[in-house]
């Protein structure tokens, strides 16, 4: 009679692909895959995010990659030890990341990011939220080290130039979308066209009715504005 209700494994992962839609967060696979070995491996190729905290979490890494095959999504953001050491020990194996969260760290790792790039060239999207010490140069790195960014968070980092996004947009011509809110002394002048930009999110800076009419011409593509808090905004100075 069992063999009567066998599935094939694709029709499992079918099945289980479904479980990790509307999951508000939980594990959609922490109880089915110990249903079986079966559904242990199925489950293991339906993970495509991987957060890394602990610094213990180093020695373990060829496991959890061998075992997690399919990981895209890293986030590093609460990782308490030595980044540069992380990302070149994770650029060892060959995975396909297309998402990096940095946010929350006091420095950008500058040599682990440029070791990273070398071997995975697959980044589309990197957050490097709250971090005060990005200036010129790191801004340069990412630009260089991964030309084919599509997303950038660089929400609340303080010490973005206008140099270094100019550079940024140059260099990484397919971005679509930009997160440069709380970004406070930034007034995004762009002198060049961005024709790919859809969404751009200015919150909390110093854009005002200049730039905004800068970025109407450089940025026709755009799709999603946002301005809240930008009180320079709303009015010419002086008027």
């Amino acid at each position: 009679m069992a063999a009567k209700f066998y599935l094939p494994e694709d029709c499992w992962e079918h099945v289980l692909r479904l479980l990790g839609y509307n999951t508000d967060g939980e594990d959609p696979y922490k109880y089915v895959s110990l249903v079986s070995k079966k559904f242990l491996s199925i489950t293991n190729r339906l993970r495509f995010y991987l957060s890394v905290e602990d610094h213990h979490t180093l020695p373990l890494l060829h496991r959890l990659f061998h075992r997690f095959t399919n990981i895209t999504i890293l986030d590093l953001s609460s990782y308490n030890g030595n980044l540069n050491a992380l990302l070149c020990k994770i650029s060892l194996f060959p995975l396909k990341i297309t998402s990096l969260d940095l946010s929350d760290q006091p420095t950008i790792p500058a040599k682990g990011l440029r070791y990273f790039s070398q071997k995975i060239t697959t980044l589309t999207s990197l957050t490097c939220s709250y971090i005060d010490a990005i200036d010129y140069t790191d801004l340069i790195l990412m630009a260089d080290c991964f030309p084919n960014l599509e997303d950038l968070a660089l929400n609340d980092c303080d010490d973005i130039s206008e140099e270094g996004i100019s550079h940024v947009l140059r260099r990484c011509c397919k971005m679509t979308h930009l997160n440069l809110e709380g970004c406070s002394d930034l007034k995004m002048t762009i002198n060049f066209e961005v024709p790919k930009l859809k969404v751009l999110e200015l919150s909390s800076t110093r854009v005002n009715d200049d730039a905004l009419f800068v970025i109407s011409k450089t940025c026709r593509g755009i799709l999603q504005l946002s301005l809240n808090d930008c009180d320079d905004a709303c009015h010419r100075e002086g008027s």
